[in-house]
């Protein structure tokens, strides 16, 4: 299952699962499915839907409610890739062993290069060997150079009213992602961050914010200063997660569930406080137990150390023991033992 695009309001959310496209509504009932055999990569380009399968001989298009629409035929045969787009643009990219810019007409006249990304109307990105260059019909706008020729391009997103390019790459030899934020006029570097261990990374265009999953936590980051705002827990149960381009509605799935949710984002946060707040409980738990049985085993001691202090205080065998002699004051004198006088010895005088 890959998410595609959410509609306004949270109203539907447009999904592709295997060879099967379908459109799910707010409420998590599906509208329409269709069978597209061998089905490559599907976008929301404007109010269409671009679908490349099999070879990729042609382009198909879909409006919104699944009507066909006539096809575009590009100048080769797509084969494996993937869809570029922007809201701000109704056209598209193919990025695959060769990189193709397409309209709703057919072809853009773009230099052959690594990957294409629209921008807005008439205007593109271009990537080739570390180095991205704004393409306009009258040719290049600007260059700007990472410095490491072997970096692979792997997201473009167009900011708020198109004033803001924001690229995600990795460099070579490097399991780390960089997020840079260009100005969309001279290509100056207003914001870069480095990305590690990050296994999710949803764009908010319009609203120039980021969402990036680290282990269970969504790190929520102002693109126009590199600034964290908040962090959201994410339930583990989850699986594929797409914000709309206003950050105000989310749409996901779990795993080994096939169906799609969209809700508001405040109603996801407030869930992923609630579970965060019952698994931090579960957690205390044990430590909980623990500390009550260490208590309850301190009392047990204190109660024996009592019971022996009341029986040092007993004669053996349960007879009271004798009190001590008073003590005696060294300064009191005692009476001399009372005599009986002796007799008076008389002389022999006659």
């Amino acid at each position: 299952m890959r998410l595609l695009s959410i509609g306004p309001d949270g109203d539907y959310a447009l999904a592709c699962d295997g060879d099967t496209l379908m459109r799910v509504s707010g409420a998590g009932d599906q509208q329409w499915s269709m069978e597209i055999p061998r089905l490559i990569d599907a976008a929301v380009v404007g109010e269409q839907l671009w679908v490349v399968a099999q070879e990729g001989a042609s382009v198909q298009r879909f409006d919104l409610r699944g009507n066909e629409l006539a096809p575009i035929t590009p100048p080769f045969a797509l084969g494996a890739g993937r869809w570029m787009t922007s809201p701000l643009a109704s056209a598209a990219a193919w990025n695959g062993a060769r990189a193709c810019a397409l309209r709703g007409d057919g072809p853009a006249g773009v230099p052959e290069v690594e990957v294409i990304a629209p921008t807005t109307d008439g205007r593109w990105l271009l990537w080739r060997n570390g180095f991205a260059v704004l393409w306009r019909s009258v040719g290049e706008a600007w260059r700007r150079s990472f410095d490491d020729t072997g970096a692979t391009l792997v997201s473009v997103s167009t900011l708020t009213d198109g004033r803001m390019i924001a690229l995600c790459f990795r460099r070579r030899g490097s399991d780390d992602l960089r997020l840079a934020v260009l100005g969309s006029r001279d290509g100056d570097i207003l914001a870069s961050m480095r990305l590690t261990s990050v296994s999710r990374v949803c764009i908010a265009a319009r609203r120039a914010v980021a969402l990036i999953q680290i282990g269970q936590k969504l790190d929520v980051i102002d693109l126009r200063f590199g600034r964290a705002l908040r962090q959201i827990y994410v339930d583990p149960a989850i699986d594929q997660l797409l914000v709309d381009d206003t950050l105000q509605y989310v749409a996901t799935t779990r795993h080994g569930d096939p169906a799609v949710r969209v809700q508001p984002l405040a109603d996801l946060e407030r869930e992923a406080a609630e579970a965060a707040e019952a698994a931090q409980d579960d957690e205390e738990d044990p430590a909980r137990e623990r500390d009550r049985l260490e208590r309850a085993e301190e009392e047990a001691r204190v109660r024996r150390r009592q019971v022996r202090g009341d029986r040092g205080d007993r004669g053996a065998h349960g007879v009271a023991a004798e009190a001590p002699p008073p003590a005696r004051n060294p300064r009191a004198r005692t009476a001399p033992p009372h005599r009986e006088p002796s007799p008076a010895r008389t002389s022999g005088l006659g």
